[in-house]
């Protein structure tokens, strides 16, 4: 086709038509790489649409043998001519990692740190980031910096104990498992209840101690006589009782509890430690639990604190509730006169 150098054009690229002032101009945004071979270009005002590589000079351009290639990390790009390279180097497009291959490069193409027009404006090849940590809160994600971040905005109340969290880019997971925090990382509030003071453990009961008028006195003076004028005024059985229990206790003190979770075993010093743990939701209530001074053997541990609450009756409250019953049933057969008639009998 004839060209008039001064007339105005139109290229269509990608859908879009975009008018140029002159040929010349046109030609420019071929050696630019802002043309490609599927667009179409016409003279303004014309209805016919011409193939850019029906021109002879952009089919030169255009054609692939004569292209040059810069791959790089970001990406594979290409350009018709070795200057708009140089041109992208001076406007810090193309890294170091770069490689030119073009028509006069060899096969595979060269470094573009050994070619000295592209060498000086060469961009330092970027880092990439490692993946950091990544919450999830009421559906929207947050990314935070490092875990040290993470443990400030719990600090602050501005993580929630339900929230999840994902690790160098895996599976979403319970903040609260994923093994970098602890529940004691967040404010007491943050649990929804109030943390209660550990009970103190509960002293060794000892029966009372029987008086009789005849106890001797003890003199201050020789305090290993109270001793044994305070073991005068028991009984033997009430002797044996206390003894057994001071030597249960002092064994028993020294075993650490067994709670049995699933197919795990925890061990666990105290009572006291047993009731926290149970309220931050590491053992439940209905976990089984070891001991030697626990007879049964299989109870939870929810039976068990709720044994401790309710201890057993001793022997001298069956010996009052017996003599109670006595005096009822005494004062029933007084009341009938029921005595008098055996005694007439």
């Amino acid at each position: 086709m004839s060209v008039d150098e001064s007339g105005a054009y139109e290229l269509k690229h990608s859908g879009n038509i975009h008018r140029t002032s002159s040929f010349s101009e046109l030609k420019s945004w071929v050696l630019e790489s802002r043309v490609t071979a599927e667009d179409s270009f016409r003279e303004a005002g014309s209805d016919q649409w011409l193939s850019v590589l029906s021109e002879p000079e952009f089919a030169a351009i255009l054609n692939p043998d004569s292209q040059w290639i810069v791959s790089m990390k970001t990406g594979v790009f290409k350009a018709h001519r070795f200057e708009t390279i140089v041109k992208w180097a001076e406007q810090g497009r193309i890294t170091e990692d770069a490689i030119v291959e073009g028509p006069r490069t060899p096969p595979g193409g060269v470094m573009a740190t050994a070619l000295p027009a592209l060498a000086l404006n060469l961009r330092s090849q970027v880092v990439e980031k490692p993946d950091l940590p990544v919450l999830r809160i009421d559906g929207r994600v947050y990314t935070a910096n490092d875990t040290d971040t993470i443990r400030e905005w719990i600090k602050h109340s501005r993580v929630p104990v339900e929230t999840e969290i994902s690790l160098e880019g895996k599976k979403w997971q319970p903040i609260v498992s994923c093994g970098l925090f602890d529940l004691e990382d967040w404010p007491l509030a943050a649990h929804g209840r109030i943390e209660e003071e550990p009970l103190p453990e509960m002293p060794v009961r000892r029966p009372n101690r029987i008086v009789f008028e005849d106890e001797p006195v003890v003199s201050e003076d020789h305090p290993e006589e109270k001793e044994d004028a305070s073991l005068q005024g028991q009984s033997f059985s009430e002797i044996t009782e206390v003894t057994v229990n001071e030597s249960t206790a002092d064994e028993t003190e020294e075993v650490p509890y067994t709670v049995v979770s699933g197919n795990s075993e925890m061990t666990i010093e105290s009572v006291a430690k047993l009731r926290s743990l149970l309220k931050k939701k590491m053992i439940f209530t209905y976990d089984e639990i070891k001991h030697p001074s626990i007879s049964e053997e299989t109870i939870s541990v929810g039976e068990f604190l709720e044994s401790l609450k309710s201890p057993g009756k001793g022997v001298i409250f069956w010996i009052l509730w017996t003599l109670l019953i006595a005096v009822v049933s005494f004062g029933a057969l007084e009341y009938f006169k029921i005595l008098d008639f055996f005694t007439w009998l």
